[in-house]
């Protein structure tokens, strides 16, 4: 990573960052022309290796979070994917709701 970002490590389940690309309908080479919009650049060697083994540094987890995957951080320390649940549309608009209140 060229961002010299000495930012917190973290250990989280790769099933959950897979499970996030997957959602996202992103392949990883789109989900890097995200992340490295800013100061964070990441080389699609190093976002696999994260991807494999889990360990992220929180500066990249929150950025991928936000910028690229559009879900909460918390979404990301879960053990296993959620199971997916079918949003209706009060659903949709309390979601959007609480993110303007983040």
């Amino acid at each position: 990573m060229e961002n010299k970002d000495t930012g917190e490590l973290l250990n989280i389940s790769p099933k959950i960052l897979k499970w996030a690309r997957e959602e996202s309908g992103l392949n990883v080479d789109q989900i890097l022309s995200k992340l490295n919009k800013g100061k964070t650049v990441l080389t699609k060697s190093e976002y696999e290796k994260i991807e494999n083994t889990g360990i992220i540094q929180l500066s990249i987890l929150r950025k991928l979070a936000y910028d690229v995957y559009d879900r909460p951080v918390a979404v990301f320390l879960l053990k296993e994917p959620p199971k997916p649940i079918k949003k209706t549309t009060e659903d949709k608009l309390v979601y959007a709701l609480m993110n303007c209140l983040i």
